[in-house]
């Protein structure tokens, strides 16, 4: 996290009301998502009792403030990984506004590697893509994010990943 609390707002929007603010030893579920926010059924520990708190955080409120740019980049967007030892996040940034539309969260085991991050058309769609490799141990395994024209975000494609 950012600081020692987490800001919970009412909607995924930061003018939306503050509903609670969650520290280190409180607990969240995650119910849904969105490119940069996340829905959380959270339990927030005051003194000896517990208070459930339904509302959104912003994921990268979830992430250290230190990210490090990647040299790809696709026509429209640039990339940034998340420079923490606790969570590995792509932060995908519009070119024009200057300003992150999506955060994805990995389950990778290390942090990409910027040289082995890549963008292309891995789906002959017309659409940039990119291409995530990563290493655990002697093994290279790679996650491949097509950009969903429809929803206009990058998805995971388990299919032409390995």
């Amino acid at each position: 996290m950012n600081t020692n609390s987490l800001t919970v707002f009412a909607a995924p929007n930061k003018q939306s009301k503050i509903i609670a603010k969650l520290k280190t030893n409180d607990w969240m579920d995650v119910k849904e998502e969105t490119p940069l926010w996340m829905k959380v059924l959270a339990q927030q520990i005051i003194g000896t009792s517990t208070k459930n708190v339904n509302g959104w955080i912003l994921k990268e409120d979830l992430l250290s403030k230190d990210w490090i740019k990647l040299s790809a980049e696709t026509p429209l967007n640039r990339f940034e990984i998340s420079d923490s030892t606790s969570c590995v996040a792509i932060k995908v940034i519009d070119k024009k506004t200057n300003k992150p539309f999506q955060i994805i969260f990995t389950d990778n085991p290390s942090e990409p590697i910027d040289s082995l991050f890549q963008t292309g058309d891995y789906n002959a769609d017309g659409a940039p893509d990119f291409l995530e490799t990563y290493k655990d141990g002697d093994k290279t395994y790679y996650d491949e994010y097509i950009f969903d024209k429809e929803k206009g975000i990058f998805v995971f494609d388990e299919k032409l990943s390995g």
